[in-house]
């Protein structure tokens, strides 16, 4: 359906350009070169908008699956929605996110934040980029900036229940209870079914009174 609405772009376009009732001869002239690049670019887009169309599909189905009372059906959405999250941009940076966490569970917590930190900064709508970073500063114990890179992922992804648990984790250690309680409850609207997320807001709350 693609190719087919792009070729019917390409021709009354070409026709446009060239004056031409039908396909040039010469594939090479300067008319039929314009014409291939604006039909190229339709192409192009036109795939990306179905591409994500069909994603948020996905998304959206997958995220209902989370609510399932069957708990293979929600650890299969589960696996799938990071899978999505992780491959946004990509091969390039999901090893670039690979080799970090590899460098921090190393020990390498320098030279894990530098990648993260390049990362975010060539690709700055990169969700789970953002999200390890946040994960970075969790284990760095440097708080206030993972709950900045916490609430950066949920301006790009606000249904991403890892960064959600991450914020209340943050919140917790910093003895924000009530922030944490809020990330907590958050965090459960998208998977009411997550065990943990459950007990952090039992203990949370308990500490609270």
């Amino acid at each position: 359906m693609v190719v087919i609405a792009g070729y019917v772009y390409y021709t009354k376009v070409h026709r446009s350009v060239s004056g031409d009732r039908d396909p040039p001869n010469k594939p090479d002239n300067r008319a039929s070169r314009v014409c291939f690049i604006r039909y190229s670019m339709v192409l192009i887009e036109v795939t990306c908008l179905l591409m994500d169309n069909m994603n948020q599909n996905l998304i959206d189905k997958l995220l209902i699956d989370l609510k399932s009372s069957d708990e293979s059906i929600r650890e299969r959405a589960t696996s799938q929605l990071w899978r999505i999250w992780f491959w946004e941009k990509g091969k390039i940076p999901l090893e670039q996110i690979e080799e970090s966490e590899r460098l921090l569970a190393e020990g390498d917590i320098d030279a894990a934040g530098a990648i993260l930190d390049e990362l975010v900064t060539d690709l700055p709508d990169f969700a789970e980029a953002w999200n390890r970073r946040a994960v970075w500063g969790f284990v760095s114990k440097k708080y206030d900036r993972a709950i900045a890179d916490c609430e950066r992922v949920l301006q790009l992804n606000p249904v991403h229940f890892g960064a959600l648990h991450g914020l209340g984790l943050c919140h917790a250690a910093l003895g924000n209870y009530s922030a944490a309680i809020g990330a907590f409850r958050s965090a459960l609207e998208i998977q009411p079914h997550a065990v943990e997320n459950q007990r952090l807001l039992l203990e949370c709350t308990a500490r609270l009174s």
